[in-house]
């Protein structure tokens, strides 16, 4: 909401629903077993996939 440029955080967001919405566990950079990065500039994603329940938990949400 107090982005500098919100239609940039808006597209990025948009590409990371995109993105993580098929084989997410093949997307970003593995940061530790279980933790995943993903860049969308302007933005930096930490998230977790379940592969059981198939479901993406987003833990933590960055600007660059």
């Amino acid at each position: 909401m107090s982005a500098r440029n919100r239609n940039a955080v808006t597209a990025a967001a948009h590409v990371i629903d995109e993105e993580l919405s098929q084989d997410a566990v093949t997307k970003g950079v593995e940061l530790s077993e279980g933790l995943r990065a993903f860049f969308a500039p302007p933005l930096r994603i930490l998230f977790t996939v379940d592969e059981g329940d198939r479901i993406v938990e987003v833990v933590c949400v960055r600007r660059l």
